[in-house]
């Protein structure tokens, strides 16, 4: 990809020529190869998935975007020439990774402790804990809070647990522009 800065004749050129593509950007006008792609190929089923979550991320971001607070967050943490909602977007679209699921110190007993270590690119703004039983009936849900010490998100037991073999953890971690991801550990 080249970059066109003093190029009389290409400022401010956009569309096609020929194989080649012109874009203007922040930085000035972009100039690049088509895209080789088929029209006639049959996307996979990873692609339609892509697809949705893409048009559902423009979707929820612009309505996100109404709200200046939303909107300011973003705009703080934004890379030069990069605007508050490629930012937002950028983030949905990248949701939290949970790296460590801890339930060896749970035993069912109100104050048990579980440990879950989880991260994302701009930050995360909860982490949800919830125990079910055998059944599936929920026994309790509640938000962890981070320990600054180990750097994990820990969640302390407030109803105790009878059936413990076969009880459910599932942790939900959602970032600040609402992606989420679902971790579940199974007591055996």
């Amino acid at each position: 990809m080249a970059r066109s800065i003093n190029n009389p004749i290409m400022q401010g050129a956009t569309g096609k020529v020929g194989k080649i593509t012109f874009r203007r950007t922040i930085f000035g006008t972009v100039m690049a190869n088509m895209p080789d792609y088929e029209r006639t190929k049959v996307p996979t089923a990873d692609q339609l998935a892509f697809r949705q979550r893409f048009k559902l991320g423009t979707q929820y971001i612009k309505a996100r975007m109404e709200d200046p607070l939303f909107k300011e967050r973003y705009a703080a943490i934004a890379k030069p020439g990069r605007s508050a909602y490629t930012t937002a977007f950028a983030d949905f679209m990248s949701p939290p990774k949970i790296h460590l699921l801890d339930i060896s110190l749970y035993q069912g007993q109100i104050g048990d402790t579980i440990r879950v270590n989880a991260t994302d690119n701009f930050g995360i703004e909860t982490v949800q804990v919830q125990i079910k039983d055998l059944a599936g009936v929920i026994i309790e849900t509640g938000i962890a809070t981070f320990d600054l010490l180990s750097a994990d998100f820990t969640y302390l037991a407030a109803s105790e647990n009878a059936s413990l073999v076969g009880s459910k953890i599932e942790v939900t971690v959602t970032d600040f522009s609402g992606a989420k991801t679902i971790q579940e550990a199974t007591i055996i």
